[in-house]
């Protein structure tokens, strides 16, 4: 399913439907901490409460300016999504380009 919208109306764009996987490529125009912030405060509680038990979200974010330290302490305080932090999921993290020196990943469960 595809819908356009602000990710804190998510809910609404897809009333009646439960993702089993929430993929999302953050912005890259976000590069510091604060808008990121900012955008996930409002999204991940929204994605969190879509999500079954059992179901997935994947994020991708240039972790040059904002650490997968710091991405897993924020979903921690805005979810109780369970992060996968054990090999293959804490070694996701490469190179892009010159600009983008380093993207990561981090895959987190909704386990309640």
């Amino acid at each position: 399913m595809l819908a356009l919208g602000n990710t804190q109306d998510s809910a609404a764009l897809i009333a009646g439907f439960k993702p089993h996987l929430i993929v999302a490529d953050l912005p890259y125009g976000i590069q510091h901490s604060r808008p990121l912030i900012d955008l996930l405060g409002g999204g991940l509680p929204v994605w969190a409460s879509l999500l079954p038990v059992g179901g997935c979200l994947v994020m991708a974010w240039d972790a040059t300016r904002f650490s997968r330290e710091e991405m897993v302490n924020l979903v921690s305080a805005e979810t109780s999504l369970a992060g996968f932090e054990r090999s293959p999921y804490d070694a996701l993290a490469h190179r892009v380009d010159r600009v983008i020196k380093e993207r990561d990943v981090v895959v987190v469960k909704r386990v309640a």
